[in-house]
């Protein structure tokens, strides 16, 4: 609070690129908007607002309400209804028709990249980091793939276990072997993060050397061009980041990784959306030994 006894606002994003950030506000809400999941806030005024780095176009979120238990078990309650809910959930997107399926083009994309790449269809282990309701890893375990996972939830855990199937499941990236994965994928993770770079340098750790990231975040600059921010969940509360091209580019060079292929893409649900696959950075590996 200030002297008024007005709630003062911070910086609730970490990126530490080579841009010299130059912070503008492009957004407001003091309220929650439609759509968006009912948190419990603990009777906290809802306030908050992105700033947008003038340079990189990266969106930074910024506010004074405390989202430390945010994907605990609130978050499976909030979003889902518990564990029924996320079961619902899981089958509804698994019933999609391949056309309307965001899930099936990103499985059929990850895929046929190891296919191009190795020059041959491969199989090989995958650890999802932020696994969600499971529908990515169990869909690379029917193509073949050894799959582990990693999610901090401990309902999330026991569902991804005994429902969907995956049962190598971790909850802290510390308990990860290093250099054991031809494949490591992080799908709608990086914008709830608040050090990203963090995350992604402690990936870079684990990849095997010829490994490769998979990274899909939203695509905040077509969704603030084409779409009312204040009414898409890319703007949502949980959301610390809104990235860029340029800015998840830079994210990614920062944390010994290096980007071999970027897109940005509207995926059948409507979502803006930005993929890329990157590999360990050569400077970076020989940091390591």
């Amino acid at each position: 609070m200030n002297g008024n006894g007005v709630r003062k606002m911070k910086l609730q994003a970490i990126l530490n690129t080579q841009c010299k950030h130059k912070l503008r506000e492009v957004i407001h809400f003091d309220n929650k908007p439609k759509g968006e999941v009912e948190f419990n806030l603990c009777a906290q005024k809802y306030e908050r607002k992105y700033l947008q780095c003038e340079h990189c176009g990266h969106w930074f979120s910024f506010h004074e309400l405390d989202l430390t238990d945010l994907y605990k078990e609130d978050y499976v309650t909030s979003t889902y209804g518990g564990v029924e809910g996320m079961k619902r959930r899981f089958h509804k997107i698994m019933s999609l028709k391949e056309e309307q399926s965001d899930n099936f083009n990103r499985v059929e994309r990850v895929n046929n990249f190891f296919s191009i790449t190795k020059g041959r269809e491969f199989k090989g282990k995958l650890l999802d980091i932020g696994c969600g309701l499971g529908v990515f890893p169990y869909a690379m375990q029917v193509r073949g793939w050894d799959v582990s996972g990693l999610e901090q939830d401990d309902r999330t855990l026991s569902y991804l276990k005994e429902e969907v199937g995956i049962e190598k499941i971790m909850k802290d990236i510390s308990e990860v072997k290093k250099n054991e994965f031809d494949l490591i994928s992080l799908n709608k993770v990086l914008e709830h993060v608040v050090d990203p770079i963090k995350l992604l340098t402690d990936v870079a750790k684990l990849i095997k050397d010829a490994g490769i990231v998979y990274i899909e975040v939203p695509d905040t600059e077509n969704a603030s061009t084409f779409g009312n921010p204040k009414t898409r969940e890319e703007f949502f509360i949980e959301h610390h980041h809104g990235f860029t091209l340029a800015s998840l580019s830079q994210a990614i060079d920062n944390s010994g990784l290096r980007i071999q292929s970027a897109r940005r893409i509207l995926e059948p649900s409507g979502k803006y959306t930005i993929y890329c696959f990157a590999t360990l950075s050569k400077s970076f590996y020989r940091k390591l030994i």
